[in-house]
């Protein structure tokens, strides 16, 4: 089995990584002006641990699974985009 799953959140962009038998972590902090720089570090985390190339990893996975929490925080939080923009930055 060969799965990558990321979750964008506030803070942190976490990815996990099963990639045969072993199973990694990779962590980089959330990039609110875009979003898939927090994606690729993060996997390029993984990536890294696995001792693997980011493009011969993603060529080989089964699934790519990709959520992210900051939708759902502000309406949490009932932040507008122009609040949740002074809060990121």
């Amino acid at each position: 089995m060969k799965r990558v799953s990321v979750d964008i959140g506030g803070t942190f962009t976490d990815c996990f990584v099963a990639w045969n038998e072993r199973y990694v972590e990779g962590k980089a902090l959330t990039t609110h002006h875009n979003l898939a720089l927090g994606f690729n570090e993060s996997l390029a985390d993984a990536c890294k641990q696995l001792n693997v190339e980011a493009t011969t990893l993603l060529s080989q996975v089964d699934s790519v699974r990709y959520a992210t929490t900051l939708g759902t925080n502000a309406l949490i939080e009932r932040l507008n985009a122009r609040d949740r923009a002074s809060v990121c930055w």
